[in-house]
């Protein structure tokens, strides 16, 4: 039998990527720390309304919206046309755009090849710098901090403003985003977590601070899908130490916020450093064997697929993950082994899933998550659950908070009303599914997270004075 993938793991990382496509900056010398060249902006937001859980066609390159600004808009793309080429190389999916844009450069002249009323149409473009972000309330800086293995990573952060005379140092916030390999920099979009909470938390007095992982937006180093899970975490612990040593910052109250799969680096992260708290939204705490079965049955139960269909989907999902997991296997090896377990899936090839090497999944699935957690004795834990979030299940939210409060700090799970995965509010579980990650952007996890810092801040205590020496 012929398998079609559930992957909605994979379709959530290319619905909430599905953004305007910018080039990766070129690898340079670390010399380049705080001026990495700023990408060209190709500014096209493919449809992500044509993502389906049970398609086993490759994402379409059918573009949903043009940004004003952008390098398409100028050379006069459209909504609905469909992408075939990017300076005369065939693209076969978004993926496969920033690689093409590499080495490209702002005002330099180009091609891109789109089909327009069945028929292609070759059009010369000349590349726009992407523009830079801006919050208002606060100040954005890019700036970069240098990866562990010698190379300059992309940092944005956003500071409150506030009068030359107000010299305090202030709380703080390490954004960490989830699995995909898709830049966090993305100034032009709104209702996404990784660019609305950021700069929501900046307007309420926090600075926060965000990377992009290595090979993505403007940070140079090694291609995303390429680098292991201790890699990525040396350079989220890099711009923890880069955040705390901020001079407007308050190293005592610095916290880190996990959204989706940066949850599961979160404990990792503060292994070994002051923090003042984590939250999570959305994450896991189990091995990822356990959260890919566990994910299966949910989201296909919510599809309303039979109990037999899902059962023989979980012995398909089962025999291909421990082979990939547990004998450290690739898909090409695993499918060469059994090619009755083959199938096809956005982000899939011989050597990845979900857009991430199969030796990132080997190692993730060595690491004690709920251990790392244990481990983070006497902290304040947040972990968020949205109540039509299909992605993540709030048992896994219980588990962190429960594994907090055992450690003897305060762990606490909340569920949020309304919300999907990406953090927007739909009326049903239904809509959740049909219309994932496009319902209405509220602020309800950045008030519940103001609220959480509020309500467990411990001012440290004041030494007393010195008894008064009489002469």
């Amino acid at each position: 039998m012929r398998f079609v993938a559930l992957t909605s793991l994979a379709a959530v990382v290319l619905a909430l990527c599905a953004t305007p496509v910018a080039a990766q900056a070129p690898v340079q010398t670390p010399d380049a720390a705080e001026q990495l060249p700023r990408r060209v902006w190709l500014g096209a937001v493919f449809d992500s309304r044509q993502l389906k859980i049970d398609d086993p066609t490759p994402p379409s390159l059918k573009i949903s919206d043009v940004v004003a600004g952008g390098t398409a808009a100028q050379a006069g793309i459209r909504a609905g046309d469909v992408v075939l080429a990017i300076n005369d190389t065939p693209v076969n999916q978004w993926t496969d755009i920033a690689p093409l844009l590499r080495l490209a450069r702002t005002d330099q002249a180009g091609f891109v090849t789109v089909r327009r009323d069945d028929k292609p149409l070759r059009l010369a473009v000349t590349w726009v710098s992407t523009p830079l972000e801006t919050v208002p309330g606060a100040t954005v800086r890019y700036s970069s901090v240098q990866s562990p293995r010698g190379y300059a990573l992309r940092t944005i952060i956003a500071a409150p403003n506030r009068p030359a005379s107000d010299t305090r140092r202030l709380p703080a916030f390490l954004y960490v985003q989830g699995l995909g390999c898709a830049t966090i920099d993305r100034p032009s979009m709104t209702g996404l977590p990784d660019v609305e909470l950021p700069r929501e938390l900046a307007a309420e007095g926090f600075v926060t601070l965000r990377v992009d992982k290595p090979g993505t937006g403007d940070s140079l180093g090694p291609p995303c899908d390429q680098i292991t899970f201790a890699e990525e975490l040396d350079d989220y612990r890099a711009a923890f130490d880069k955040l705390a040593s901020l001079p407007e910052v308050d190293p005592s109250r610095v916290y880190i916020f996990g959204y989706s799969f940066g949850g599961v680096f979160a404990p990792f992260i503060a292994e070994g450093k002051d923090v003042a708290g984590i939250a999570v939204y959305g994450t896991h705490a189990r091995t990822w064997l356990e959260y890919e079965l566990e994910n299966t049955r949910r989201q296909m139960t919510v599809l309303g697929e039979s109990p037999a269909t899902v059962s023989e989907r979980l012995q398909h999902v089962g025999a291909f993950q421990s082979m990939l997991l547990l004998r450290k296997m690739t898909p090409a090896e695993i499918f060469a082994e059994r090619p009755d377990l083959k199938f096809e899936a956005p982000l899939m090839d011989d050597t990845h899933q979900y857009g991430r090497h199969a030796r990132f999944f080997h190692e993730l699935q060595e690491r004690n998550i709920a251990e790392a957690w244990q481990n983070l004795e006497s902290l304040n834990v947040l972990a968020l659950h949205g109540e039509y979030d299909w992605v993540s299940s709030p048992e896994d939210a219980e588990l962190i908070a429960r594994i907090a409060t055992n450690g003897k700090g305060e762990g606490e799970m909340q569920s949020l009303p309304g919300l999907d995965h990406g953090m927007t509010r739909h009326n049903s579980l239904t809509e959740s599914v049909t219309n994932f990650a496009r319902g209405e952007w509220t602020s309800i996890v950045t008030n519940t997270l103001l609220n959480w810092t509020d309500r467990t801040y411990r001012p440290p205590a004041r030494k007393p004075l010195p008894p008064e020496v009489k002469p």
